[in-house]
């Protein structure tokens, strides 16, 4: 709330990427590799850490607080953005630590949430090194 894309003033996400085609953009938070992302084991499945959970209600905040707040940044903004729909993403936590049933609690978990992408670091790795191998090809 309050800050500029010159990072200036205010609360603000970790990084704004934009898109240099469209001009969106979108927001992405980072949290430790070492974040817990799961709690303790509850019945037939586990509780989210409050980490991950505080992490999660923090990037809805910061998106809810940049659609608001939209008009003045971009009018007070050298760079040209535009707003639509922003994707959002959290980084955080490993799938290394986590067993069988803790990655299956996990996934059921963020395929279900709306409009978030959550990447483990490994998972993100994962992605840098299947792209590079594919740009060496």
């Amino acid at each position: 709330g309050g800050k500029s894309l010159k990072n200036e003033g205010g609360n603000v996400i970790d990084f704004i990427y934009q898109n240099r085609l469209s001009e969106n953009i979108a927001l992405i938070e980072i949290k430790t590799p070492h974040t817990n992302i799961l709690g303790k084991k509850y019945r037939n499945t586990f509780t989210l850490s409050s980490e991950f959970t505080g992490a999660v209600n923090q990037l809805l905040n910061y998106r809810d607080n940049f659609q608001k707040n939209y008009y003045a940044v971009k009018s007070n903004s050298d760079t040209q953005f535009s707003l639509i729909s922003p994707n959002v993403y959290l980084i955080i936590g490993s799938h290394e630590i986590m067993g069988k049933a803790e990655k299956d609690c996990f996934e059921l978990y963020r395929k279900n949430l709306n409009n978030i992408t959550i990447l483990t670091f490994d998972e993100l790795f994962e992605k840098a090194f299947f792209v590079l191998t594919m740009m060496q090809k």
